[in-house]
């Protein structure tokens, strides 16, 4: 089974002397890549995402499984998270969080989404992705309805912000209690989830204020962010400016805090737009990546 369909992105992907970003109500997954230099802003789409169902040709298994529920866990290279949710034996969203590095540049990327049902066959499932700059596969298999494990593989042309790049790592989670626990081991500089639900609330409050200058002390200064159809941006000095010619203020809600590392919400503007995917990334405190998306 195969479907194309529109991200509901919380791609964010962080170019941080390195690079980041994301809000499902801001993005999809697109690295942002430094060398050293303050990052030009590139215009970056919506992209698609690709769902496909193991291909192993074999019936897939009963629906309403035991694999419903929510599942968390990390990567073994760099600790990042690996989130994803079942429902009646389909997997229906999913939250990557990952690291990249190409000779002296280096990136932080993130994906949030929403996405059309995908059956799980033959206890596994693969999700492709294709963004502006990576095309990354996630293929996971279940060992038990309490074990997962599985590969990521990040795949970025010459043309990618990086340049020509290739990194799999592989990953293991749990459902329920125990992938929470798991998910919250991460030590690679991420907050605790209590300090990342304080950050994004502390830095939509200041913006609400009018008060940019504190509102930017929560951002990490090679900051990517993405709000809509708007062009991807990057540097704190550009989003301060784009909140100031804005003008806008946020009513933010349902925070949800991924191991520390990133944060999804959904946000309603003051000029009506909502916007039911978004998401920050963090690293050492500060936010690398904003996107939000309707």
């Amino acid at each position: 089974m195969s479907r194309n369909i529109r991200i509901n992105f919380a791609l964010s992907l962080i170019a941080l002397a390195a690079a980041s970003l994301a809000c499902q109500s801001i993005g999809g997954a697109s690295p942002s890549a430094s060398t050293g230099e303050a990052p030009s802003n590139p215009i970056a789409e919506i992209p698609t995402l690709t769902i496909e169902s193991d291909p192993t040709g074999e019936a897939p298994a009963q629906s309403g499984g035991i694999y419903d529920g929510n599942w968390a866990g990390t990567n073994t290279v760099d600790d990042k998270e690996i989130l994803f949710t079942v429902e009646d034996n389909q997997v229906v969203s999913i939250a990557l969080n990952y690291t990249g590095k190409s000779g002296d540049c280096d990136y932080h990327g993130a994906i949030s989404a929403s996405i059309d049902p995908i059956e799980i066959g033959s206890d596994g499932f693969t999700v492709v992705y294709t963004g502006p700059n990576d095309e990354m596969t996630f293929t996971g298999t279940f060992a038990s309805d309490s074990e997962a494990s599985g590969t990521l593989l990040i795949k970025s042309p010459a043309s990618g912000l990086c340049g020509e790049y290739e990194k799999e790592v592989t990953w293991s989670a749990g459902k329920g209690s125990g992938a929470e626990a798991q998910a919250t081991e991460d030590t690679s500089g991420s907050v605790s989830p209590g300090d990342s639900s304080a950050i994004v609330n502390g830095f939509f409050n200041a913006v609400n204020a009018g008060d940019l200058d504190t509102a930017i002390g929560f951002v990490d200064e090679n900051v990517m962010f993405s709000l809509g159809s708007e062009p991807v941006q990057f540097g704190s000095d550009n989003l301060k400016k784009y909140l100031s010619s804005s003008g806008l203020t946020f009513e933010v809600s349902d925070i949800e805090s991924f191991g520390g590392g990133m944060a999804q919400f959904k946000a309603i503007a003051s000029d009506g737009a909502t916007y039911s995917f978004c998401n920050m990334v963090f690293q050492d405190g500060k936010i690398v990546s904003l996107s939000l998306q309707p």
